[in-house]
């Protein structure tokens, strides 16, 4: 009998955008979600797994308000990293949030948006992606 192996919920540097030119490859890809309050840019990235950048202005409020947002948010992605949706080819997405000033959001109400919002645009790279195929000879 195989024992069961529970995935491991760790975000390493792995899982992050840790590069400007990584973060400007998401913004070049022009394929943007809004949800609630987050605004999420996304980019295939040939990985088997999801990456997660963060973009938090001033406008989200003062310092500590933006590192609870922040650690919401990366908390959030580290739990439902697993439960992600991937492209048809098996890759995941690099994303970027960017927060907008809001109330304060449970934990869990981040994860129902990141959830939801990871499915928009995977429906939507796909839907991109077979009209590249279509159109190429």
């Amino acid at each position: 009998m195989e024992a069961f192996v529970s995935p491991a919920f760790t975000f390493p540097a792995a899982l992050r955008l840790t590069h400007d030119l990584q973060y400007q490859a998401v913004h070049a890809a022009r394929m943007r979600k809004n949800v609630g309050p987050l605004s999420i840019g996304s980019l295939p990235n040939q990985l088997p797994h999801w990456r997660l950048g963060l973009a938090v202005s001033r406008k989200c409020g003062n310092a500590v308000t933006r590192n609870l947002v922040k650690r919401r948010i990366r908390e959030s992605f580290r739990l439902a990293q697993h439960d992600l949706p991937r492209l048809e080819d098996g890759t995941g997405l690099d994303i970027v949030v960017s927060p907008r000033a809001h109330h304060a959001m449970t934990l869990g109400e981040h994860q129902i948006l990141l959830k939801e919002v990871a499915a928009q645009l995977i429906h939507a790279w796909n839907q991109r992606l077979l009209k590249r195929k279509d159109a190429a000879p």
